[in-house]
């Protein structure tokens, strides 16, 4: 790595075997291995354990192969949602690890999993985004682990170098002090930057760090044009600026101004807005940009019966939002490119 001379003297310096950076779900579930194996783990996180991290916002979808899906046809789908840009050969290392991964995660959290055409999802808690009780039940068993300590507010400034290699990091803690955590070895696994755009629906404190961290240190930084955009987010005045929360009813349906259904008239016959969204997001941003810059695009609930919402996993999320679904389609207008663009800053969200 490159060599950073850090004057430690005075600064209150902490000794583990493995230091952990991100409190998100790679990060936990880490930690809670390595202690297991009798190491001793400090965790810094900038927030609380499992709270700003991007598992936590999400749906609790994981896609891997199983019951649905062999490991080939993960990664075929994968290099496909990639547009074949992906790097091949670490998509096949990522496909044949998934299961035994997450299986090792299933068992520990306990929690219950229902499979999906791509893999699993999470099934059970109280809280109405699934990656939140997910990450609740993560945290939990962390914490029951003897070994491993929390600094949570707690900010990484500069990795520290030893003999040639990675000796710790230096950090401001919770009081506003620089602290230095020596280790053995070194976890970076704080997410990526999407927080640092001005408009956003990723977890805010989410900026880089990470990146910035393993960049000055020497390490090369790979594929950070991949950042992907959801196509579907909500255009009325009553309905938050964020994504449309996936899984729908399959009675939904998007459609223009002349009440054309767009998914069949772009994708054909064999495709449906779950599998759309999912296997080709690339070529709905590009169908949903082409109707709003002729008219209208509207997605339409009204249709769905309660028995149409059993097993989507986001009810809850539309259940809270003070609009009547079943009385009013709302619109979406922008693809995933807008749709992105108009999330992180670039355009407004409604046009004259």
């Amino acid at each position: 790595m490159k060599s950073t001379t850090i004057n430690l003297k005075g600064i209150e310096t902490f000794s583990y075997a493995i230091v952990v950076i991100g409190g998100g779900l790679a990060g936990i579930l880490a930690s809670i291995i390595a202690a297991r194996e009798g190491r001793n783990v400090a965790v810094i996180t900038k927030k609380k354990p499992g709270k700003a991290s991007s598992t936590a916002y999400s749906m609790g979808r994981f896609s891997v192969a199983g019951t649905k899906m062999t490991k080939e046809e993960h990664l075929e789908k994968s290099l496909m949602i990639g547009e074949y840009l992906n790097d091949k050969e670490l998509l096949e290392k990522m496909t044949e690890e998934a299961p035994q991964t997450f299986e090792c995660l299933r068992e520990e959290l306990n929690l219950t999993f229902s499979s999906h055409d791509m893999g699993y999802i999470v099934a059970d808690g109280e809280k109405p985004l699934p990656g939140a009780n997910l990450m609740e039940k993560l945290v939990y068993k962390a914490m029951e682990q003897e070994n491993i300590d929390f600094y949570s507010n707690c900010l990484p400034l500069e990795l520290i170098e030893k003999d040639g290699i990675c000796g710790g990091v230096l950090a401001v803690d919770s009081e506003g002090k620089l602290t230095a955590f020596r280790s053995e070895a070194l976890l970076i696994s704080s997410g990526g930057y999407a927080g640092a755009f001005a408009n956003t629906d990723n977890p805010p404190t989410m900026m880089g760090e990470g990146l910035i961290l393993g960049y000055r240190a020497g390490c090369a930084l790979r594929d950070l044009e991949f950042v992907q955009f959801y196509p579907l987010g909500f255009k009325e005045e009553k309905l938050p600026s964020f994504i449309a929360p996936p899984r729908y009813p399959p009675t939904a349906l998007l459609y223009n101004d002349s009440g054309e259904d767009i998914i069949k008239k772009y994708l054909g016959e064999d495709w449906d807005i779950n599998s759309a969204t999912i296997g080709k997001r690339g070529a709905l941003s590009i169908a949903l940009e082409t109707e709003w810059q002729k008219e209208q695009v509207w997605m339409d609930l009204t249709k769905c019966v309660d028995t149409d919402w059993k097993g989507v996993n986001s009810k809850p999320l539309y259940d809270r939002y003070n609009f009547d679904f079943s009385e009013n389609p709302f619109r979406w207008p922008y693809s995933s490119f807008y749709a992105g663009w108009y999330i992180n800053g670039r355009l407004p969200k409604y046009r004259n």
